[in-house]
């Protein structure tokens, strides 16, 4: 498959510094919402002008801290975004929310939007999530039609009879095979 906007985790940059959300076990997803931005006015028969502007893209990422080595990474983007809050002007932050680590990713010049708030996955120490929300400071004249994929790997989709329930897997083709009924796609 191809993937709109394309696929993978999450990457930050910000004087220097990059903070990545990426591997096999995705600890980063991002969301991308393009806004249209309008001018509008009434006239005097009551009928509404609109002018659009363009659009802003909005950006929505769901990091996971689970991992031995993840905490170095939210230390490194906590960093970034202290430095774009303590400024006297806000300052930005270049977002890539579909990193795969190609040359077609696509990136934002962003400022937060969001609150910073770690949630535990549960009572005990077992892992955070941290959800943030971001807008694109540039309006873009379109809607990015850019397609690839963040991974070359071919997956197996699984699907599961047994009894009344259904269970839904994906698999690399490079994990062991599967003897059950299955559907390449």
């Amino acid at each position: 498959m191809t993937s709109i906007w394309g696929f993978g985790g999450v990457k930050f940059q910000k004087s220097g510094n990059t903070a990545t959300f990426y591997d096999t076990t995705s600890t980063g997803v991002g969301t991308i919402s393009y806004e249209p931005v309008y001018i509008r006015k009434t006239n005097i028969d009551n009928k509404i002008i609109s002018r659009l502007l363009g659009y802003r893209a909005e950006i929505e990422v769901e990091l996971t801290n689970i991992k031995s080595g993840d905490y170095a990474e939210f230390q490194t983007l906590l960093g970034m975004l202290n430095d774009c809050i303590s400024s006297t002007a806000q300052e930005t932050i270049e977002v890539t929310p579909r990193y795969a680590d190609i040359e077609a990713d696509l990136s934002f010049t962003c400022i937060l939007d969001s609150d910073i708030t770690m949630k535990d996955l549960h009572r005990l120490e077992i892992g955070q999530t941290l959800k943030l929300k971001f807008i694109a400071i540039d309006l873009e004249t379109y809607v990015s039609q850019l397609a690839g994929t963040g991974s070359q790997d071919t997956y197996t989709f699984i699907v599961n009879d047994e009894g009344t329930d259904k269970d839904l897997e994906y698999l690399n083709a490079s994990d062991e095979p599967y003897d059950g009924q299955s559907q390449e796609r």
